[in-house]
């Protein structure tokens, strides 16, 4: 790949927490929303949706999107995240960097909450962790396997210290050829002994329940805007000037999370009980 460029009138700064969105143009709207919510600019951090372009030669900055000149498939989506990683170096240093997705919230002060607590504890890489739940094992690299049970990353909430990312640069993607890139990635720590924080997030998609945490993954399941609508909501609770009006949001945002329970969820009670006890977790 040649040598990579940013945009001369793209503004680049030296934030403390950089994070790197996997992007697509499917998620465009949700991407809008994340600009217009909780990524808005701040000297604090600084937020890149990185996108694949068949019609460049070389990485480039544009409009706050990092584009990577390859197809935006699948396939290539581990090496869309880490040509992005590096092409973040050649004019970034952050503490922290964050990989992450289209249909996630997170909310900065408790962001660096988890920053402070990887610091005091020594840790580089932080997470949701999550179980491999495919029945089967199945081939991840060089012949080595990866069993139901064994735990990753989850691609949507991972944070890395310097050591961790820098690190990242050491992977070939043709060692993982249609790996999930979350599962690769976790892999790869794996293999250079870096050692994991589980720090849990709340996970809307499944238990439809709302939990302050520092992620949320509010992947929607009706309509294509649901996870937009999603995440105004949890915005405008975030941002209530008073308790009256932190209130009034959590129940506009909890009434909306039980409209949208599927039904059989509500035939059968206990199990949607227990993954709203999950959800405080995961």
């Amino acid at each position: 790949m040649k040598n990579s460029k940013y945009n001369k009138n793209e503004e680049i700064r030296q934030p403390q927490i950089l994070f790197l969105i996997r992007g697509h143009k499917d998620f465009l709207e949700d991407e809008l929303t994340q600009r217009q919510t909780w990524a808005k600019e701040s000297p604090l951090h600084q937020t890149f949706w990185v996108h694949g372009d068949e019609k460049i030669e070389r990485p480039l900055v544009k409009d706050r999107q990092i584009l990577i000149p390859l197809n935006d498939s699948r396939l290539n989506m581990l090496t869309k995240v880490l040509e992005a990683v590096k092409f973040s170096l050649s004019f970034s240093n952050p503490e922290l960097i964050i990989l992450t997705t289209t249909n996630t919230y997170f909310h900065i002060p408790r962001v660096m909450n988890v920053l402070e607590m990887m610091k005091s504890k020594d840790f580089q890489l932080a997470g949701h962790l999550e179980n491999w739940s495919h029945r089967d094992s199945t081939e991840i690299m060089r012949g080595k396997l990866i069993s139901k049970g064994e735990q990753f990353i989850n691609g949507a909430t991972m944070l890395l210290r310097e050591q961790a990312y820098r690190s990242l640069t050491g992977i070939s993607p043709k060692d993982y050829l249609s790996v999930p890139d979350d599962l690769a990635i976790s892999y790869h720590f794996k293999e250079v002994g870096v050692a994991w924080l589980h720090v849990p997030r709340n996970n809307m998609y499944s238990s439809h329940f709302f939990i302050p945490k520092y992620s949320h993954r509010i992947k929607g399941t009706n309509d294509k805007g649901h996870t937009s609508k999603r995440m105004i909501l949890i915005h405008n609770f975030y941002n209530s000037t008073n308790i009256y009006r932190m209130c009034l949001a959590y129940l506009k945002l909890q009434i909306a999370e039980v409209a949208n329970v599927p039904l059989k969820r509500l035939i059968f009670p206990k199990s949607y009980l227990l993954r709203i006890i999950k959800g405080r977790f995961n």
